[in-house]
């Protein structure tokens, strides 16, 4: 095809004719050579276009052990190859091919339907056990929450009692001095109009001794 080239793969890109210009870089051609490719043993090929082009090349020549040697891990290789190897069997052969390759087919499907299966099982255990962890968890976290709630309204509670009970008992303390100090105050007038103690204490509601430290504290 292009007798002036020495080497069996050629790559051709478009350009603009006039200036040159490379437009079109999504498109190119890669021509390959088959009588020029010249490596005739599988032990020289080193890469994977170079053991596509000795297949193409000696398929018909090449041993099985040739082929195993050619594919390696190369799947692609491998199926091409079977598909070559297959224009040669007998229709019986075919046949049995097919089926073999049915129950292969057949086979993994079952063990792909049990894998998904056993995934959704286990997915949905996995949700009912979320969400029974998730719900022991809120209600650990509630009654925490509760605790620290009723401990709060207890505190300003038993403050507010306390504030409450204190302002009780202040405003009665208070009124009890304050109606001290008015008996004291109304035994000290009547001490002035010269009573007698006696008769002072029983007005006011003093002790006689009270009235009588009044007296004294008056002088």
């Amino acid at each position: 095809m292009f007798p002036n080239k020495e080497d069996y793969i050629s790559r051709h890109v478009i350009l603009d004719k006039k200036t040159y210009e490379h437009d079109l870089k999504d498109f190119s051609f890669t021509f390959i050579e088959l009588p020029k490719f010249k490596k005739k043993r599988v032990e020289e090929l080193n890469n994977i276009t170079e053991k596509w082009c000795y297949f193409f090349k000696h398929a018909k020549e090449t041993t099985l052990d040739g082929y195993n040697k050619i594919i390696g891990e190369d799947l692609i290789i491998k199926r091409a190859y079977e598909a070559l190897d297959q224009f040669n069997w007998s229709e019986d052969e075919l046949i049995t091919y097919e089926q073999e390759l049915k129950r292969i087919w057949d086979n993994k499907a079952v063990e792909d339907y049990k894998l998904e299966r056993a995934k959704a099982e286990g997915k949905a255990e996995g949700i009912k056990l979320g969400e029974a962890k998730g719900k022991a968890e809120g209600k650990a976290e509630g009654i925490k929450l509760g605790e620290a709630k009723g401990k709060a309204e207890g505190k300003a509670e038993g403050k507010a009692e306390g504030k409450a009970e204190g302002k009780a008992e202040g405003k009665a303390e208070g009124k009890a001095e304050g109606k001290a100090e008015a008996k004291k105050d109304f035994a000290i007038k009547l001490l002035k109009s010269e009573l007698s103690v006696e008769t002072i204490a029983e007005y006011t509601d003093l002790s006689i001794q009270e009235v009588l430290n009044l007296k004294n504290s008056v002088k």
